[in-house]
């Protein structure tokens, strides 16, 4: 896959790049619900910490084709993402899940709004798009969006110019208070990095 600098990417880029999706009739950006095996990665992800019918917020959902495995399995899923073109997207994927609610949000700057607290998390490539500093940022609203104790799941795709390392990456994630439990590497389309990780139970 080539490599693309979307770090530099604006709220127009993105939403430009679903828009042409549309378009085209074409599917290249995110997970598909068909994808067998980030369907079973999820599943045990949701097993294993007793999420099924829980609160679930997804960030940087975009089409959130994957959505349906959260809802089916009774978790309140609630996705945000800073395109306009994918929340309607997915609000239209998602019409027939009542637990299923969609935001239009920016998840650096603009998560801080919610006031409610949330059993588990999950990030499909949404932090690997950001600049360091957006990282830091969107670390921290993440930490305060949840539970003590709760679990979070970030799946990210390489294919960035100048990507970090793992090691990178986990220190970043620690610095933000989280515990990183566990990281998974594996090869699908490119050079993916699964990231287990929990806020304390104890966290103030």
């Amino acid at each position: 896959m080539e490599k693309i600098n979307v770090r530099l990417w604006r709220k127009e880029d993105f939403d430009k790049k679903y828009q042409e999706e549309c378009e085209n009739g074409i599917e290249k950006w995110g997970i598909k619900a068909d994808n067998q095996d980030f369907k079973n990665i999820v599943i045990k992800w949701l097993s294993d910490n007793n999420l099924l019918n829980k609160k679930i917020i997804d960030f940087a959902c975009g089409k959130a084709h994957y959505a349906t495995w959260f809802c089916k399995l009774g978790c309140k899923y609630h996705g945000l993402d800073i395109s306009p073109t994918a929340v309607q997207i997915a609000k239209d994927n998602l019409k027939n899940y009542s637990s299923a609610v969609i935001f239009e949000l920016n998840i650096v700057d603009d998560v801080n709004v919610i006031n409610e607290k949330y059993d588990a998390a999950f990030d499909a490539y949404g932090f690997y798009l950001l600049q360091k500093d957006d990282r830091r940022k969107y670390l921290k609203n993440a930490y305060a969006c949840l539970r003590n104790g709760a679990p979070m799941l970030f799946i990210g795709l390489d294919f960035l110019e100048n990507g970090d390392s793992s090691e990178a990456y986990k220190t970043e994630i620690e610095t933000a208070g989280f515990n990183v439990e566990k990281i998974d590497e594996y090869i699908y389309e490119s050079f993916d990095r699964i990231f287990y990780v929990r806020k304390p139970l104890n966290a103030d």
